[in-house]
């Protein structure tokens, strides 16, 4: 006795349930690897941007770029000359003052326009700002040494504490063309930077 046959509708209704089957799995699969994860979204920073002179509020302090200069050859607050050796020192000057409790600035980088991005990690050269206790600002020079060319367009990154996973982050653009990046590798004379400290309260 021979099997059932099994009628044709049946078979092409099972072929079109089995090819919905396949096609919502890769459906699944597309929008898992598209749509971010709630840790990934977590864990990205809060940007809030600002310009030179602007003070830029985040979760735990206020902070703000109060000026930038750069050179090939800087002098570290210990009185050492310290040359560039891809370039030039950029130091950004930064004004920090926090909020509730005490906060430090480290961690702070400079991204280039093409995304590229510099830390500092010689320890003879600033990198990093001392504690500072609830609302008594400090000043705090950061150099960072980079390329000539990927100054123009530059902008800082600032996170407080060092932070950068889930917290807030001041980008402030450096305002810096490729005529100013030149004159600093082309600098005959070191730039002082100053160790970091309390702001000094008008008098």
């Amino acid at each position: 006795m021979s099997a059932p046959q099994t009628p044709p509708r049946s078979r092409a209704l099972s072929a079109v349930a089995a090819g919905l089957a396949l096609a919502a799995l890769g459906l699944g699969s597309w929008v898992n690897s598209a749509v971010p994860s709630v840790r990934d979204s977590v864990a990205d920073p809060f940007v809030r941007t600002g310009a030179i002179g602007q003070s830029v509020a985040l979760r735990t302090a206020r902070v703000e770029v109060l000026g930038v200069d750069g050179a090939s050859v800087v002098v570290t607050p210990s009185g050492a000359a310290s040359h560039s050796d891809s370039g030039v020192w950029v130091v950004v000057t930064v004004r920090i003052e926090g909020d509730r409790e005490p906060v430090s600035l480290s961690g702070v980088s400079i991204e280039s326009a093409d995304g590229r991005v510099y830390a500092q990690s010689r320890s003879d050269v600033p990198a990093a700002c001392g504690e500072a206790q609830p609302h008594v600002p400090w000043v705090c020079p950061i150099a960072v040494e980079m390329p000539v060319e990927a100054i123009p367009g530059a902008h800082v990154v600032i996170p407080v504490n060092g932070s950068v996973r889930g917290d807030a982050v001041a980008e402030v653009d450096l305002g810096i063309d490729a005529a100013t990046a030149q004159s600093w590798r082309e600098r005959s004379m070191p730039l002082e930077v100053p160790a970091s400290a309390p702001e000094e309260a008008p008098l």
